[in-house]
Order: C-alpha cells, then sequence, then structure tokens
C-alpha cells in the first residue's frame, strides 16, 4: 500500500484527485470489466498523466480494490433506495432477489458489463489475500437485505441472521443463474424458507 493511504493525511485537492482516480477506474471496470483497469487506461480516462496516477496508487492491484469498493457500494447505494422506496414491506425483498438474478434495470452509473464481475474481482482478490475487500463488497448488499427484512416486519436481531442466510443463497444462486437459468418457483421457495418472507414467484 501507499506510504500516504490513510487519506486523511491528503490535502483537498489530493484526495479530489484520488477519487477522480478511482471514479474512472471504476467506470472503466464497470463498462469493460477488471481487465481494463490499467494505469494507462485510468491516466487516459481522468485527463491525469501516468505519473500522477502512480503518485496516488502503488499499482493497478490497489486500484482495482478500491474501484470495485466503488462500484458495489454504488450498487448498495441503489439497492438501498429501492427498497426504501418499495410501497410493500415484501416488494423490496423481491427487489434484491431480482437484482442478484439479473432481472433489474440498472441505472446508468450503478451497471456493469461483465455479468460476472463479482466473482471476477472474488477470484482476483483471494488471489492476493484480500479477503477484506471481498467481505467490504459482500457487506454492501447484505446489509440492505437486513433492511428489507426489517421493513417486512421481522425482528431485527432475527432479521441479522436471516439476512446473512439469504444473503448467502443468492450469491450462490447468481452464479448458479448465469450458468443455467433457475426457475423462479424454486428461487421464490428457496428465499421465503430462508426469510420466513412470503415471495411471489412472478416477482422474483
Amino acid at each position: 500500500m501507499h506510504a500516504m493511504e490513510d487519506t486523511g493525511a491528503w490535502t483537498p485537492n489530493q484526495r479530489a484527485a484520488r477519487e477522480k482516480i478511482v471514479t474512472a477506474a471504476a467506470d472503466l471496470i464497470a463498462e469493460q470489466g477488471l481487465s481494463a483497469c490499467t494505469i494507462r487506461a485510468v491516466a487516459d480516462r481522468s485527463g491525469l498523466t501516468k505519473s500522477t496516477v502512480h503518485y496516488y496508487f502503488d499499482d493497478a492491484n490497489e486500484l482495482v480494490d478500491l474501484s470495485a469498493a466503488e462500484i458495489f457500494g454504488r450498487m448498495g447505494d441503489f439497492a438501498q433506495a429501492s427498497v426504501l422506496a418499495a410501497s410493500d414491506p415484501s416488494d423490496g425483498l423481491e427487489f434484491l432477489v431480482r437484482l442478484f438474478l439479473g432481472r433489474v434495470k440498472m441505472p446508468p452509473d450503478v451497471k456493469f458489463r461483465e455479468s460476472m464481475l463479482w466473482p471476477a474481482y472474488t477470484a482476483h482478490a483471494w488471489k492476493r489475500d484480500r479477503k477484506a475487500s471481498i467481505l467490504e463488497g459482500l457487506e454492501a448488499l447484505r446489509c440492505v437485505f437486513q433492511l428489507a427484512l426489517e421493513r417486512a416486519g421481522i425482528d431485527a436481531d432475527e432479521a441479522v441472521e436471516r439476512a446473512n442466510s439469504v444473503h448467502s443463497y443468492l450469491v450462490g444462486a447468481m452464479v448458479r443463474n448465469m450458468i443455467e437459468p433457475l426457475e423462479r418457483n424454486e428461487v421464490a421457495r428457496a428465499v421465503t424458507a430462508l426469510t420466513g418472507v412470503p415471495v411471489d414467484v412472478t416477482r422474483c
């Protein structure tokens, strides 16, 4: 990591430059996949020089980690806003199911081209022993499941356990669905059993 990784050590202008670089890298990854995140490409996208990017970041891997966090954070914010806007408590949970199975139209600032981005990033980070980065990405959406369950009337403590269970199930279902589409009734039964909230099969 960079010797001045603590963002509190940067001036406001330096923090703005770092954020500009991370945003450019996140946009590249969202549009073209992890392999697009090279120092040269990020420099071109951000309008800065390669030496400037190198000054703030040790290598492309550091940028990939921060950019992935940015992307999954955007998705978490989008998911939370959608759950809070749901007119019926169960609508929020059903929305999250559709989101994981790729059945939600994503806004431009959240959408990413590579459907296997999460598994690809997990493999990329795991090889470098960046388990904390993987867990951070998972948490960005796990906490939204907890919110959806609490809004559906599940006790807060119980919602934590059920959110963990349904989130873990849907992470696996997401990968499986990319290989072979899952039956909607199968998903609805599993989510209903794991959460205790009836899920409409037509809304999965």
